[in-house]
């Protein structure tokens, strides 16, 4: 007997809910590999098609069982990363449409890493390319520890935005939740880039000016260095959520707490966050 439509209860949340997801990478839904197979394609399961691949030796590793009892993708910081292949898909992400990225990441391998890692980005670094990068900041050189930056170049010589946490935002050699949304054209500068480390707070330390550049990006999207294979990540990424939009506070909010959730990592988000005790 099928039981009657009011007892069921509701389906879980999951991105797929949003209307302005534009790619989903998931380490749970890769198949075929085993511990330590590497992975030359990531699948986007937003149905999309905008799909990661790596054809060369610099393939990151499938590694099962790593968070929550769920897989991960491990990248070295040698030569692994993971790339698109077309450049103008991944515009949104630094011109006036605003766009919304949310990372489950592990830097560094070591309490110290004492370097900079890329999780994404469709530019060198460089202030005459184009697009977006996140990283992961820990130079001793530039009197850095453990910082999360997100820099948006227009290509004119100078980044548009540049917001960098301060010391101490996101741990090295651990898992958390990572969420930068960024709107290039919001009037007041400091709202043009806000990072949210495990549901925290927002970081709106973006003083730059400029005209977000209308031009595609100078590379497509890589995941696990910037844009031109720079940076390369060594730690983990365990799932990416990519939205052409600044989602509302809502909506952020219930990314992060289905991440955090999802992968047991409910506890570092914040007593007053609205999912730390039951996810969306």
């Amino acid at each position: 007997m099928t039981p009657p439509t009011w007892l069921h209860w509701p389906a879980s949340w999951t991105p797929a809910d949003l209307a302005d997801l534009r790619a989903w990478y998931k380490a749970d839904a890769i198949t075929g590999l085993s511990d330590g197979d590497p992975v030359s394609t990531w699948s986007d399961s937003s149905g999309g098609g905008y799909d990661l691949t790596q054809t060369s030796t610099a393939r990151p590793l499938y590694q099962t069982n790593t968070l929550n009892g769920l897989p991960v993708v491990e990248f070295d910081g040698t030569d692994d990363y993971l790339a698109a292949s077309t450049a103008a898909d991944w515009k949104f992400l630094h011109d006036s449409t605003g766009s919304s990225v949310f990372i489950v990441l592990k830097a560094g391998t070591s309490a110290d890493p004492n370097a900079a890692y890329a999780a994404l980005g469709t530019h060198s670094g460089t202030t005459s390319d184009v697009g977006i990068n996140v990283l992961y900041d820990d130079r001793s050189s530039l009197s850095r520890n453990d910082r999360i930056v997100s820099l948006v170049n227009n290509g004119s010589g100078s980044f548009f935005v540049l917001n960098v946490s301060s010391d101490d935002a996101f741990d090295a050699n651990t898992y958390g939740v990572v969420a930068v949304v960024s709107d290039p054209a919001n009037a007041t500068l400091a709202d043009r880039s806000s990072i949210y480390v495990n549901g925290g707070t927002a970081i709106t330390n973006n003083s730059s000016s400029g005209t977000a550049s209308t031009s595609n990006p100078t590379y497509a999207l890589h995941v696990g260095s910037q844009g031109n294979g720079n940076s390369k990540l060594s730690g983990g990424i365990a799932e990416v959520v990519i939205c052409d939009a600044v989602l509302s506070s809502t909506d952020r909010e219930k990314v992060e707490g289905y991440l955090a959730h999802k992968w047991g990592l409910e506890s570092n988000l914040p007593s007053t966050h609205p999912f730390r005790y039951s996810a969306p």
